[in-house]
């Protein structure tokens, strides 16, 4: 694998309320890093966030990549080691998605590096 070319892409997103947003690049493509920062460390977060695949063969295909309960949280950070290589096909998307605690939601900051693979 060690033949793969790629160019690292930032995708960003911002907000205040739920977070259901998804990464679906048109072609295939390599995870790096997830990291979801949240303002006001004195709001306590609520809820999971979570990281799925949803995938482009199907449903008996999709799967939890990763997710932490983000109570008491005001960061986490997603990153497959070597070994954990997150390769994706083209029509595989990745949705990030996490409540947010409705009344108590805190403004948010999703940063996705990926790279699309040559």
């Amino acid at each position: 694998m060690e033949f793969l070319r790629f160019r690292p892409q930032w995708f960003r997103e911002t907000g205040s309320g739920a977070l259901d947003t998804e990464l679906s690049p048109d072609s295939n493509f390599m995870l790096h890093e997830v990291r979801l920062s949240l303002e006001d460390a004195a709001v306590p977060g609520t809820g999971d966030f979570n990281i799925s695949l949803e995938s482009g063969e199907g449903t008996a295909f999709n799967t939890i990549l990763d997710g932490t309960d983000m109570e008491d949280s005001d960061s986490h950070i997603f990153r497959p080691t070597v070994e954990q290589r997150i390769l994706f096909e083209e029509g595989d998307t990745i949705k990030f998605e996490w409540d947010n605690g409705g009344a108590t939601a805190r403004a948010f900051g999703l940063e996705v590096i990926w790279s699309p693979i040559h």
